[in-house]
């Protein structure tokens, strides 16, 4: 018996946890493109090459990702070397960061409606085209424009850990999800260790880590290009043809959007860094970007939209909310923690180049373990429970780094590397479950926004810490500085270099203070490390704020084991003809 989609829609009211597309905007759905019980589809369905080959065009999409971001993070300071110095080689992670949050929504949303294939493509041909740019750069400006292409390729990229979801049954989801986080684990555990290495010890240096991501791409982009057919545009809106679709997006919602979160965006990730956050630099865009934010919240409410970029009842969506609130802050201790973590390594435990990027690897190969384990883990029945207890022990563990201090750096070690355990089990957990929190034709929609928000409120939580690292290093470090020079008899403008030496942790500037003597250089730079290892615990403490709306998120989170079932939302094309089942009665 063919399957009936609308049958589906309406059987599926238990399955969904909450249907929040009320509306009628959704179309026909050509009988090809629909799915069905996994026993309908064609025979050796998982086994075919055109699905083997879109997993692994997948895989390579997911390496494109973070050889995009995590390399080229981990030695800005080497590229500015060689080609600066430039102070603008700050924005580079910020224009990756700016690119993926603004681009994700608009990529699952619009994929949504205009089919994934293109988007998937496109996504690697912007990730070769930026990876050229970049790996011929002769200057800062050069490398800030391949980022832009870099980035945008990094919000379709992002997509890895849903955009098969729809292709397999909902049982399946989990391990299909686990899997693809296990392919990530090389880079994201020795991502920093490979970035240094690479520039240390090859005959291009930095630049390699440009060719690998170009590879990656395209690799990707001819697998996707071959084998990755998902139900195309023609299939999802039968009888609609492609200028009605374009003519009823939701351009003005896309306008507000982009250029709400960009402003907004901007403006955080400059306060405190390149300018202070008192500076009309940073309030301006912060300012412009929050009311540009809430129009674009009422043009979504009050405009009559066919296909709105973010439907309102989203938010009122609690299932989703709760999901997305849990994961959300988990992201803001990662992306707060890729910045802080390095800087805590270098200032209280590592020297050596090489050895800080091992160490500095231990976060994120223990994220990339943790979604690993949810992901295998979460079919077994108690995922509800996995995002309380990891809730409970992200904060814990790291809330528990306030108490380390110099000495304690295999206990530093182990905190960070458990909390980053756990955050790695809340985020994949909640990026399976979210899709059921909606109708199979808002996957993108609903992925997407989870997305947009984790890389959003990444930002902010990256600003907040990275701010008050600062401000607290300008407390801590300059009395403990002022105090030993005092006593060492310094002049004013001794003291003023050795403060300033201090706070930018430079040790061979501070030997070169006039006044300061070999003899009690150890004396200062140990006050410099005490006033850090103060400046940290406060990072921690602050962080305990965000845990507990964490933990409070999860504890309201729905058991969710129920909806993995035999279900196929959506058939991967050209893999055979559905097999014809009766319906029992």
């Amino acid at each position: 018996m063919a399957f009936d989609e609308k049958e589906y829609r309406t059987d599926a009211r238990d399955l969904q946890i909450e249907n929040v597309s009320n509306d009628s905007s959704h179309d026909e759905i050509a009988e090809e493109a629909k799915g069905g019980d996994l026993s309908e589809m064609p025979p050796g369905y998982y086994w075919s090459w055109r699905f083997i080959g879109s997993v692994a065009a997948v895989v390579f999409m997911a390496q494109g990702l973070y050889l995009g971001y995590v390399l080229p993070a981990n030695t800005i300071t080497i590229i500015n070397a060689d080609l600066g110095p430039d102070p603008n080689y700050a924005l580079i992670p910020i224009v990756k960061t700016l690119c993926g949050g603004v681009g994700l929504i608009l990529v699952g949303r619009l994929s949504d409606i205009l089919g994934r294939r293109w988007f998937m493509i496109g996504g690697g041909i912007m990730g070769i085209i930026g990876s050229i740019i970049c790996a011929t750069a002769t200057n800062i400006d050069i490398i800030l424009g391949g980022t832009v292409f870099i980035g945008l390729a990094g919000a379709v990229q992002t997509s890895f850990s849903f955009v098969l979801m729809e292709l397999v049954a909902n049982k399946h989801r989990a391990f299909l999800t686990g899997f693809l986080f296990l392919t990530t684990c090389p880079l994201a555990a020795f991502g920093p260790l490979i970035a240094r290495a690479i520039a240390a010890y090859t005959t291009i240096g930095w630049r390699l880590n440009y060719h690998l991501n170009l590879a990656s791409n395209a690799i990707s982009v001819i697998l996707f290009f071959l084998c990755y057919h998902p139900p195309t545009r023609k299939q999802l809106h039968e009888g609609r043809s492609l200028r009605q679709d374009l003519k009823d997006l939701d351009w003005g919602g896309i306008f507000l959007f982009a250029g709400g979160l960009t402003s907004f965006i901007l403006g955080l990730s400059w306060g405190g860094g390149l300018y202070p956050w008192t500076s009309y630099h940073v309030l301006v865009p912060l300012i412009l970007g929050f009311f540009i934010l809430g129009a674009f919240a009422c043009y979504e409410v009050y405009m009559p939209l066919k296909y709105p970029l973010v439907p309102m009842a989203m938010f009122l969506n609690g299932a989703f909310m709760a999901l997305a609130g849990v994961a959300a802050v988990a992201s803001m201790f990662y992306y707060s923690l890729t910045v802080i973590w390095p800087q805590m390594v270098t200032s209280l435990y590592e020297k050596d180049s090489i050895m800080i990027g091992l160490v500095s690897g231990t976060l994120g190969g223990s994220i990339a373990f943790g979604q690993v384990v949810g992901g295998g883990t979460v079919r077994f029945g108690w995922g509800h429970w996995q995002l309380r207890v990891s809730a409970l022990a992200m904060c814990g563990f790291i809330g528990a780094m306030a108490a380390t201090d110099a000495s304690t750096r295999t206990l530093a070690i182990v905190m960070c590397a458990f909390g980053a355990f756990a955050v790695g089990i809340v985020e994949v957990v909640a990026i399976i479950a979210v899709p059921f929190t909606v109708p199979p034709e808002d996957l993108g929609l609903a992925s997407g926004l989870l997305g947009s928000m984790r890389s959003t409120l990444g930002s902010v939580a990256t600003a907040v810490f990275s701010s008050v690292l600062t401000t607290q290093k300008g407390k801590e470090i300059p009395p403990r500085v002022t105090a030993l020079a005092m006593e060492d008899g310094l002049s004013q403008s001794s003291i003023s270099a050795a403060v300033k030496a201090g706070l930018q942790g430079a040790a061979a500037t501070l030997a070169k203070v006039p006044g300061i003597s070999a003899e009690r250089l150890p004396v200062y730079l140990i006050a410099i490390r005490d006033g850090n290892v103060s400046s940290y615990h406060m990072v921690f403490y602050s962080s305990l704020a965000f845990g507990g709306i964490a933990v409070i998120c999860a504890f309201c989170c729905k058991e969710f084991n129920k909806h993995f079932t035999n279900t196929v939302a959506r058939r991967l094309q050209h893999t055979g003809k559905k097999q014809e089942t009766m319906k029992e009665v």
